[in-house]
């Protein structure tokens, strides 16, 4: 017979096994873009002079109308009107600003 203890020993041996590691990890591919590739900033102000008013116009136009540059804001208003006909801001503003001329006007008269 064996000694228990080398039995013991060895069966402990046995038990342990061969240590399993995770199985090996794959990277994960990147997301494909769905038909989209990444475009730069200019690219994206190109695009979006496409779909509406560009947005330095807007910006000029808003800057006129803070400055009380009334002319201006009339004019650059009336622009992106014409890129955008149901831009709401300025459908609001247009007549407020004419308004604001006639008023400049006929206390130019005075």
């Amino acid at each position: 017979m064996k000694d228990p203890r080398t039995q013991r020993l060895s069966h402990s041996a046995v038990t342990g096994g061969k240590t399993h590691g995770p199985p090996p990890v794959e990277p994960i591919p990147p997301p494909e873009p769905h038909g989209e590739e990444e475009q730069t900033e200019e690219e994206e102000d190109a695009d979006d002079e496409g779909h509406g008013a560009p947005l330095q116009l807007m910006a000029e136009f808003l800057r006129a109308v803070m400055d009380g540059d009334f002319q201006l804001a009339s004019k650059l208003c009336q622009m992106i009107l014409i890129y955008e006909p149901e831009n709401p801001e300025a459908r609001q503003f247009l007549p407020l600003i004419q308004e604001k001329l006639l008023e400049g006007e006929s206390t130019s008269h005075f």
